[in-house]
């Protein structure tokens, strides 16, 4: 989810499920919400709409049954990290090599103009971005690819799996966890 909209961590944790709206297929999310005297970097009230059936339905699953004013994700930014650097150590990469958690919202920029083909505005608007250095700084296909020719076979079929099955893949990421080693 955070790469499909480019998210700052800060934006995606704080984010409730009255700031979620699901209507004809689609999803959009607000970040920075006015009436709650909250803001994002760039301003009150931005918003993106998810573009991946996965992220639209990982959304879907963590905001069904719950009060509005609930968090989507129940984590602080801080605990999400140290999840974040363990799953990085155990699939076996370098912590380094990966970076944190906001390396999303590059990887999200640099694949929209990559394997999207997004222009340079689009993304722009969709990372809310103010400036275009911003937008240069983050999207960086180079990089991307990079990254990716780096990536081992295993880890990079585990994220095939995510995309196909966000459910699936993590309850079967569950069930291994569970099982004594």
């Amino acid at each position: 989810m955070a790469f499909d909209a480019c998210c700052r961590l800060q934006d995606w944790t704080r984010l409730r499920v009255s700031d979620v709206s699901d209507a004809n297929g689609e999803v959009g999310l607000e970040f920075g919400v006015r009436a709650r005297g909250e803001r994002c970097k760039t301003g009150h009230s931005q918003g993106v709409v998810l573009r991946t059936e996965a992220a639209r339905a990982f959304v879907r699953s963590r905001s069904q049954s719950r009060p509005l004013s609930a968090l989507v994700f129940n984590v602080q930014a801080d605990q999400f990290r140290k999840q974040w650097y363990a799953a990085v150590k155990e699939l076996g990469l370098a912590k380094d090599e990966v970076g944190p958690p906001h390396v999303l919202r590059h990887a999200g920029a640099a694949h929209l103009s990559l394997r999207e083909k997004v222009d340079f505005k689009d993304i722009k608007a969709r990372g809310r971005w103010a400036v275009d250095s911003s937008v240069r700084r983050y999207c960086k296909p180079h990089i991307l690819v990079k990254m990716m020719a780096a990536l081992p076979a295993a880890v990079e079929q585990l994220g095939q799996a995510f995309l196909q099955d966000p459910s699936s893949a993590l309850r079967a990421a569950r069930q291994v966890k569970a099982k004594p080693q």
